[in-house]
């Protein structure tokens, strides 16, 4: 489903930004994706969507600050 998403699945305990995504009763991290705002999802069977779990946006989407 995650490669149907064109996600790029990666380790949880990878260190780095991860998007967490619940499905079928297990947790999948991806990397950063534009189109997933918040940390965290669950994927909801019935019609094959994700739900935003954390309404936060994620690190990967906020603007960066440029100099101090």
């Amino acid at each position: 489903m995650l490669q149907k998403w064109e996600l790029t699945p990666i380790s949880c305990a990878s260190g780095s930004q991860v998007i967490t995504i619940m499905m079928g009763g297990k947790q999948y991290c991806v990397m950063p994706h534009p189109d997933l705002t918040a940390n965290s999802y669950e994927y909801n069977q019935s019609n094959g969507n994700l739900k935003a779990l954390v309404n936060s946006p994620n690190r990967a989407s906020r603007p960066k600050k440029e100099g101090l």
